[in-house]
């Protein structure tokens, strides 16, 4: 079993390939990642699966959905990659940064893509993560019913 240590440091070298891959993919230039500040989206995650655990004995298992929820959640929360310097010219989609990367780490979990899921669906997801508060465990059933249309299946 990994300890805390090791689980935290697994996952912000998880969270930071994501961020590399979503900048490098995506063009997005004047952003930066705030490494302290995902270290802390780390840890408030890693706390709310232990409390998550404590509070639910009889769910010995927390799924990638939770997983995903729970992940989506604190970068939202905390907003890890920051913008550089006041650019007039920013796109609404450099100004939602920090949901498009929120929505992108979550996928990793259900090892989903982006590019399967209609953009108006992710429109709007994005949406709702910037303008709605963020509850992690309705969430995990949204991510849940997500993943059950890409791969076509009822809920």
């Amino acid at each position: 079993m990994k300890s805390y240590r090791e689980k935290a440091k697994q996952r912000l070298e998880s969270l930071v390939e994501v961020y590399r891959l979503l900048v490098l993919q995506g063009g997005y230039s004047g952003v930066e990642l705030d490494k302290r500040i995902l270290t802390l989206c780390v840890h408030g995650y890693l706390d709310d699966t232990f409390r998550y655990k404590v509070d639910h004995p009889k769910v010995n298992h927390f799924d990638h959905h939770k997983k995903a929820a729970f992940t989506i959640k604190w970068i939202v929360k905390l907003r890890p990659i920051q913008l550089l310097g006041a650019d007039p010219g920013s796109t609404i989609g450099k100004m939602m940064i920090n949901e498009i990367y929120a929505l992108h780490a979550g996928l990793v979990f259900m090892k989903l893509h982006p590019d399967i899921i209609s953009p108006g669906y992710i429109r709007h997801f994005i949406y709702n993560l910037r303008r709605c508060p963020v509850v992690a465990e309705t969430l995990a059933s949204e991510m849940y019913l997500l993943e059950q249309c890409v791969h076509g299946n009822p809920p």
